[in-house]
C-alpha cells in the first residue's frame, strides 16, 4: 500500500460491489459525458438500472444529434444499444456508416476470439489414417 498513488487509496477500501459502484457513478454524474461511461462497462453491471439508462438516452439523444458534442464520437455512438432506442429513425441517425463499420469489426473480433479459443483440428491425413 505504501507504493500506490495516494489518489487511489480509497479504492482499496470500498465495500461496494462493481454493480453498486457503476450505478452510483451513473446517478452521481453531473455531465452527459460522465453518465455515458455506464455504456463502456459490461451491461450486467448495470442491468438493475437498464430502464433508467434507456430513459436517459431517449431524452438526450435528440439533443446530442442536434448539438453534436465533441465527446460523442463514432465509437461512443457504437456503444448505444439498439434496445435503448425505440425510434428507428433516430437509431439510423446514430448508426452512420462509420458506426456500422465499428460494430461489424467488434462482431468479427468476437467471432475470432471464439474461433481462436477452439482447439486446432488435427492434421486431416492423420485422422484419415486412423479410420
Amino acid at each position: 500500500l505504501a507504493s500506490i498513488n495516494r489518489e487511489y487509496i480509497a479504492t482499496f477500501f470500498d465495500a461496494r460491489s462493481a454493480s453498486e459502484y457503476n450505478v452510483d457513478k451513473f446517478f452521481s454524474a453531473t455531465t452527459d459525458e460522465r453518465k455515458f461511461d455506464i455504456l463502456t462497462v459490461n451491461e450486467n453491471l448495470w442491468r438493475d438500472i437498464r430502464n433508467d439508462v434507456k430513459d436517459w438516452l431517449t431524452s438526450r439523444l435528440p439533443i446530442w444529434l442536434e448539438e453534436e458534442p465533441s465527446w460523442l464520437t463514432d465509437y461512443h455512438r457504437s456503444l448505444i444499444p439498439a434496445w435503448a432506442v425505440d425510434d428507428k429513425a433516430l437509431l439510423s441517425r446514430i448508426r452512420n456508416k462509420n458506426v456500422e463499420v465499428i460494430l461489424e469489426n467488434r462482431r468479427r473480433s468476437s467471432v475470432a476470439k471464439v474461433i481462436g479459443a477452439l482447439p486446432k483440428p488435427k492434421n486431416i491425413e492423420v485422422i484419415l489414417e486412423n479410420r
